[in-house]
Order: C-alpha cells, then structure tokens, then sequence
C-alpha cells in the first residue's frame, strides 16, 4: 500500500460520486474528504485506512464493484473492508453491530472500525449542526417533523460513534493506542 493508491482511491471516489449530494454540498468534496481529512489527523490512522475512508460508501452509492475495485489494484483487504462498511438489507442497528462484531481479518476489522467512527462522528457533527439550526428555526420554515427528524440522526450518530470509540478503546489495551482512544472520548463529551 502506498501513496499512490490512496491517490487512486480518491480520484476513483471522485469520479464514482459524481453528481451525488451531501444536503445541498457536492458529496465528494464535502463528505468524503471530510471525512477522510478526520482520519488523517487520527495517528492511528495507516495507508490501508486512507484508502478505505476514500471508498467507504462507494459500493453502496454507486454502481462500482467489488470486482472493479480489485481490478483498480486495490487489495483484498481493502476491498473487504469497504464491503464490510457497505450497508445493504440490514437495520441501521444491525449494520452497525455487523461492523462491530466482525469475526474476520483484524486489519480488516480495525479499518472498517477507524473509518466508520470517523464517518459516524463526520455524520454526528453536520446532522447535530442541523438540529440547532432547525431547532432556531421552530415556528419559521422549520416544522415539528423536521426538527425531530435531525434530532433523531444526531442521536443515531453518537450512538454509532460513541460504539465504534468503545470498540476502538477495547483495542486499545492491547495495542497501546490508549492517548487516541481517550481524545475520542474527550471529543465526544464535547459535543454532546
């Protein structure tokens, strides 16, 4: 794995995602470097990861393969991982404890982990965003519907997140990432 397939990713990702919305933001640029930008400044974060925040919704919100993305050069385990974050017929409950409680490879696992805690904290701050701002908005253009709606995605995502962190720090004693694990912690009590 090197720079030049994070490279790939992206600009596969890009090209993938084109057309595709995040609210009224190009989804691209927004979400998925967003959330990729999150990961990077995570120091647990590795190439592999890289690749997988670049892909993470790609097999889910377009017409991109499986067997394309290993046609691309992209390893099976990146692969893997991104078909372990691609949310099919599941609940959102289930998909997230699918993710959680992955049996298979272990770099595998902690990629999917890494990336979704990143997404889910990515989601947790844009739709929390959304809730205040709606929330002001009461009475104006905003309805009762609408207000509890954002509210109830703000609650899902740090749900998701605060899972994924405890996920994330339970690896923690075994590896000695704890310092990362802990300003996770400190980042999610923050915003709540």
């Amino acid at each position: 794995m090197s720079r030049k397939q994070i490279d790939t990713a992206r600009i596969v990702a890009r090209l993938a995602h084109r057309g595709q919305k995040y609210g009224t933001a190009d989804y691209f640029d927004y979400h998925i470097e967003g959330v990729v930008s999150s990961l990077w400044d995570d120091t647990r974060s590795r190439y592999m990861d890289l690749e997988v925040a670049y892909l993470h919704d790609i097999l889910e919100d377009t017409e991109v393969t499986e067997q394309d993305l290993l046609d691309l050069g992209f390893s099976t385990a990146v692969v893997d991982a991104v078909r372990l974050l691609t949310r099919r017929e599941y609940s959102y409950q289930n998909y997230i404890s699918k993710i959680v409680e992955f049996l298979g490879d272990s770099n595998v696992h902690f990629s999917a982990v890494l990336v979704k805690f990143h997404d889910a904290k990515f989601n947790y701050e844009n739709s929390s965003r959304d809730y205040e701002t709606l929330k002001a908005g009461l009475g104006d253009t905003a309805t009762r519907q609408m207000v509890d709606r954002a509210r109830s995605r703000t609650r899902r995502y740090k749900s998701t997140a605060q899972k994924l962190a405890n996920k994330l720090k339970e690896w923690s004693h075994q590896t000695g990432m704890v310092q990362d694990i802990l300003e996770s912690e400190k980042y999610l009590k923050e915003v709540s």
